[in-house]
């Protein structure tokens, strides 16, 4: 169903016009084709949706399950997720995390609403280190630039359901239509489940099954979508049932979009927006750049501080279709090489070279992380300001991983969240992040140190030139 969510734009500007009883289909493209006419020319509708999945993360049974509801008007847009992800099979009880989200368009406002908590029970490793993040943000849009980032939005998780090897149609005894589809790719299977998260599954999933059945009217009614794994598969699952109704007669939540719970912002799309451009990056079949980092960690007893500098020079991509990096590093005045390709890491100090093995999932992995060495995550923002044409400022609440160990090294208190600040500095040019810096500190009084400090700053700069002379 390929233009199943529509956008404002094609329901304000698509109007189609057509009777039933001219339609005499040769395939399932066309009865699509009627379909997706069909949902563009409402005014109006509402989709229900529930999701199952089972799989294994670190070794654990892993149960996901949420529900979500998208109501589309003329100048209105709601789409509200929310559900959990349960551990089966631990010593303790199930650790459980849940999660919420609204993203919404009303009244020349878009708005972002983001929670995740822990939900367990009881304490558990898998969990413990988990924070729980709230965001409430909005800004200003007209309903066509909202229109054009669903757009956007849609392409990246857009599909072609008819790009498959197995297609058909059934008119029904009482008119309505039923449309089957099975068949399908490993490049767009793994488009759909990458949607969720990659690498979700381990088990192989050999084929993807589709079943759409539509009203007499050729308005949508329902759609499943099946993941189908193979033989041995014992711990993997995945479906998602959608069904639509309130055709023309939707009606718009507003109850939770008051424009004063929320915190405004310059620009919501950048949220996901900067997501999207550093996931271009880590794809990129030839990408470069400098990553310059510093970092200073004091106490104030005994007096001392320890500071260290590092500067990475980064080449990575794709040789002869298979990944490969090579990195540079100049650490507190000691040259270091390190080179992946063909699952072999090789690490070079003063002509002294060591080789150890390491999987293109582990190499890519290590590469991110330089990539986004700030440690951008949407629901982490609190603020964005505008400093400028593509410049943007940005209050990111840091993830504690990052300075955790420094200070359970030494045995310190842990900072409280209002003794840490980090503000991530993006330049965006041509829609690509040209660079990112990164500025973090974390303090608290602790004994017997008095006060311990530790900032971390860091700047990336990509070099884009490669891959624009290729294009």
């Amino acid at each position: 169903m390929k233009k199943l969510c529509v956008t404002f734009l094609a329901l304000i500007l698509c109007i189609f016009v057509f009777t039933s009883c001219q339609f005499k289909p040769e395939s399932a493209a066309d009865v699509m084709e009627k379909i997706d006419e069909k949902m563009e020319s409402l005014k109006s509708y509402q989709s229900d949706m529930t999701a199952e999945m089972k799989t294994k993360i670190q070794e654990m049974d892993c149960e996901i399950s949420f529900t979500g509801q998208q109501i589309v008007l003329e100048d209105y847009y709601y789409n509200l997720m929310e559900g959990s992800t349960v551990f089966k099979g631990g010593m303790m009880s199930d650790p459980t995390v849940k999660f919420k989200e609204i993203e919404a368009f009303h009244d020349g406002k878009m708005f972002i609403w983001k929670e995740q908590w822990d939900a367990s029970e009881t304490v558990n490793y898998l969990t413990m280190n988990m924070e729980d993040l709230s965001q409430k943000l909005c800004s200003s849009l007209t309903k066509e630039e909202f229109a054009e980032y669903l757009e956007n939005q849609s392409d990246d998780l857009d599909i072609d359901y008819n790009e498959c090897v197995n297609s058909a149609f059934v008119r029904n005894e009482d008119k309505t239509w039923t449309l089957t589809y099975s068949g399908y790719t490993k490049k767009t299977i793994d488009k759909v489940v990458q949607s969720f998260g990659d690498e979700l599954f381990e088990e192989e999933i050999v084929d993807m099954e589709i079943t759409i059945h539509a009203n007499k009217d050729f308005t949508a009614k329902d759609i499943e979508i099946k993941m189908i794994f193979e033989e041995s598969a014992i711990s993997s699952s995945f479906r998602i049932y959608t069904q639509y109704s309130k055709y023309n007669e939707a009606t718009a939540v507003t109850d939770t979009l008051n424009p004063s719970d929320y915190t405004e912002i310059a620009d919501c799309r950048l949220l996901k927006g900067i997501e999207n451009m550093l996931e271009d990056l880590e794809e990129s079949d030839n990408g470069s750049f400098v990553l310059d980092m510093d970092q200073t960690l004091t106490i104030k007893k005994p007096s001392q501080t320890q500071k260290t500098s590092e500067k990475d020079t980064v080449h990575y991509g794709e040789k002869d279709g298979k990944y490969f990096y090579t990195v540079h590093a100049s650490y507190d005045g000691a040259d270091i090489d390190i080179a992946y390709e063909n699952g072999k890491q090789t690490t070079t100090v003063n002509g002294i070279s060591q080789i150890a093995d390491q999987t293109e999932k582990e190499a890519k992995a290590f590469i991110n992380g330089l990539i986004n060495t700030a440690s951008y995550e949407s629901i982490r923002v609190s603020n964005i300001t505008k400093i400028e044409d593509g410049v943007y400022k940005i209050d990111h609440r840091p993830d504690k991983n990052i300075y955790k160990p420094v200070f359970s090294a030494l045995n310190a208190t842990m900072p409280q969240d209002s003794q840490v600040k980090q503000t991530i500095t993006i330049t965006v040019r041509d829609g690509k992040i040209e660079s990112i810096q990164s500025e973090l500190q974390a303090a608290c009084a602790s004994d017997p140190y008095g006060s311990v400090t530790f900032t971390l700053n860091s700047t990336n700069t990509f070099d884009h030139s490669a891959n624009d002379n290729a294009t």
